[in-house]
Parts: C-alpha cells; sequence; structure tokens
C-alpha cells in the first residue's frame, strides 16, 4: 500500500497524538539536513522549531533529543517545540494488523530480517520511506524478489516523504546537502507510528558491525555509516520517549552478527542459490547518484556500504551478483576521473583499521550502553574487520 500522508498520519490509521509528534520532528530533522550545507568545519549548529501536541513534554526533553540528533548527524541541534495548531480532523484508514513490523529500505539486513522472520512462521509488516526514485524502485524490485519466493505479496506500507526543489511562494532554489544521515530517524519515526497502532513490535534490522560504527581512523568518530542502529542511539532514544509518554517496542534482531554472518542465515533458511540472487537484488551504495550512468541496480563497488557488501558476499561463500560500476573501471583512468580521492581515502582508511585491529580500549569508546554485552561487541567487531580483510580493490 503506497500513502501520501496528511498532518495527522489518518492514512496509516489511528495514530497517537505524540507519535504524530515523533513523526512531524522526524520530517522537520530530515528536510533541514537535507537544505543546509555542510561548511568546511563539517559540523553545523541548526536550529529548529517543532509544533506538537503536548510541548511542555517535549521540552523537558530537548537537551536529550539534541544530544542523541548530535550522536546520529554531528551536528549541534537546538529544539524548541511549541503548541501546533489542530488541523481538521479526517477519518483514519483501517490499519494493517501484524505482531511485528519491519522497517524495509531495500537493502539487504531489512530483506534478510524479513526471510528470516518468514522462515520462522512470522510475517510482518514491511514499513518504507523514500524520497527519490532510485531508492523508491530498489524497495520494489527487493519486494518484487520477496513475492517471488514467498508466493505471495508481502504485507507493505510505503510512504513517500521528502522536499521540492524549489520553496513555496518565492520559486528559489533549495539548496541540497548530500549527506542524509537524519533520513533514518524520519525512518524510524513512520516505523513507530505504524507499530504503535496495534502495539506491534518494531524491528530494525542491520547487521552489528554497521550498529557499533567503529570509526575507520583515529580522527573519525564513527566510522562512514548510519548510527541510527548503534546501542548509545537507541537506548537512548528509547528513554527519552518513554519519558515522553511513548511505549517504544524497538529492537535489532541482528546486533550480535556481522553482514557476513546475516548472509550464513539467510543461506541456511532459503538454501545458496536463492540466497544469492535475492541478496544481490538488494541496494547498498551510499553513492547511487553520483554518475548519470547508473541504473538502479548498479552499486559504485567503492564505498563503505559496497566494501561491506562485497565482503559479506565473500564471507558467505555465495555468489555476488551485484553490478559493481568500479569492477568496470578496473585498471582504467576514468576511476580517478569519476570519484576523485574519495574512494582511495575510504579504502586506505579500511585496510588502516583492518591492520590495526580492535581492542578492549576502542570498544569501551564507542559510546555504548553500560548494560550492552561488552564481549559480543569486540566480537563483532573484529569479525567485521575479518570479512573486510577478504575485500582487495586494485
Amino acid at each position: 500500500m503506497w500513502v501520501s500522508i496528511g498532518p495527522r498520519l489518518e492514512e496509516l490509521g489511528p495514530v497517537g497524538d505524540l507519535y504524530v509528534d515523533f513523526v512531524r520532528l522526524g520530517a522537520l530533522v530530515y528536510l533541514v539536513d537535507r537544505t543546509t550545507v555542510r561548511n568546511m568545519a563539517f559540523e553545523r549548529e541548526l536550529k529548529l522549531t517543532v509544533p506538537v501536541s503536548d510541548p511542555d513534554k517535549w521540552n523537558a526533553e530537548a537537551e536529550a533529543l539534541e544530544g542523541l540528533l548530535h550522536l546520529l548527524s554531528a551536528d549541534y541541534w537546538r529544539l524548541e517545540f511549541v503548541k501546533a495548531r489542530n488541523p481538521r480532523k479526517r477519518q483514519a484508514v483501517e490499519a494493517h494488523t501484524s505482531e511485528s513490523v519491519l522497517l524495509f529500505s531495500g537493502g539487504a539486513d531489512s530483506l534478510s530480517g524479513a526471510l528470516v522472520a518468514k522462515a520462522r512462521g512470522m510475517t510482518p509488516l514491511l514499513v518504507s520511506h523514500w524520497d527519490f526514485s532510485l531508492v523508491g524502485g530498489a524497495q520494489n524490485r527487493v519486494a518484487s524478489e520477496l513475492a517471488r519466493l514467498q508466493g505471495e505479496d508481502p504485507p507493505r506500507v510505503t510512504v513517500r516523504l521528502g522536499r521540492k526543489q524549489r520553496q513555496l511562494g518565492s520559486g528559489r532554489r533549495f539548496r541540497r546537502e548530500g549527506s542524509s544521515r537524519s533520513r533514518s530517524l524520519l525512518f524510524l519515526s513512520l516505523g513507530l507510528a505504524v507499530a504503535s497502532i496495534n502495539g506491534s513490535d518494531l524491528w530494525m534490522a542491520e547487521n552489528g558491525f554497521a550498529s557499533l560504527n567503529v570509526p575507520l581512523t583515529g580522527e573519525r568518530k564513527a566510522a562512514l555509516s548510519t548510527r541510527t542502529t548503534h546501542p548509545g542511539f537507541l537506548g537512548g532514544l528509547k528513554a527519552a520517549l518513554g519519558r515522553i509518554g511513548m511505549s517504544v517496542p524497538l529492537s535489532n534482531p541482528f546486533e550480535s552478527l556481522t553482514k557476513g554472518e546475516v548472509f550464513v542465515l539467510v543461506k541456511d533458511e532459503i538454501g545458496a542459490q536463492e540466497a544469492a540472487r535475492v541478496l544481490s537484488a538488494s541496494h547498498s551504495c551510499a553513492k547511487p547518484d553520483r554518475g548519470s550512468d547508473f541504473s538502479g541496480d548498479d552499486h559504485c563497488g567503492l564505498c563503505f556500504g559496497c566494501l561491506v557488501r562485497r565482503a559479506a558476499f565473500l564471507a558467505a561463500d555465495l555468489p555476488d551478483e551485484t553490478v559493481y560500476i568500479e569492477e568496470e573501471l578496473r585498471g582504467s583512468p576514468k576511476r580517478e576521473e569519476r570519484w576523485g580521492d574519495d574512494w582511495r581515502a575510504t579504502y586506505e582508511s579500511v585496510r588502516a583499521r583492518v591492520v590495526r585491529g580492535v581492542n578492549e580500549a576502542d570498544i569501551l569508546a564507542l559510546g555504548l550502553p553500560d548494560d550492552y554485552d561488552f564481549d559480543s561487541a569486540l566480537r563483532v567487531a573484529r569479525a567485521g574487520l575479518q570479512e573486510l580483510d577478504l575485500v582487495r580493490i586494485p
């Protein structure tokens, strides 16, 4: 089911006011993030006024939420919550019923979450968000593979929410920031709104190595991927939203596994041939719009997301049918012309971290919750680096 949502989310079902507030926060954070270009200092100072149903509850948690947003985007946020006007209520649609809701991005991990759940007798409701047609196309392609495997279309809610290219009234073209670290907060808020209707569990399926976000170099605060499923972020968000009055039945079923181990899990459930085919249909590339000759199926092959993906196929001993642009340019000067120095810096950082490894001090510096399994985090980080060591880029 594809929906275009209104201000009270009636198109998703009878969503409670606080969950509507959270979607509003997620949407505004994402739109500001996409519109405010990063300067040479990289970190931005962003102030946001958010209309909500109960400003007192939200303002009491403003400082905690600002800290979480800093963890997510590396920016300094200032939040102020004000009383929202009450839009005219419309009849809410009848919501899907499901014991579990799964955030479905079109990536390999969320696809694996759907496959493993189905193999174990569960049928989660898939919730997707897209803003660019390439992302929506990737999600639809992966959903089609799921339907082929399962013999029926999976239950799914897809929301398109983005920003127009020009400002209303003035017609002025918005600036565009290439990074989109906060998109996952909007994605999460939509999933939580859907899950709240029936009291369902919400799954964010991402491999534990990506969730830990181990920095590749000493100068970095994290790796080159999202921190949405970082245990510190999720734990802090659950606590803040809980104090506001929201139930957050949120979990990551793959937090103790590397991406390669997730792929092995899928292979064990559906067989190597099907696992190779369906996982190759997923999308992991962080630079899908870098070249005009990209298709929706292509991956650059050089970004951190692509390196982890390639490593996972090798670690799971699965044929990788993904189209990597880098493979077509191997040994060609076009690589430098197309990608500049970005690819080299990423790859060299990965190689340096693989050589250095991960020790106990590195894990302690990740900002994990006090009750997090330290030994499990150390194992996952080391195993993830061992998988990356399998990838060699000439």
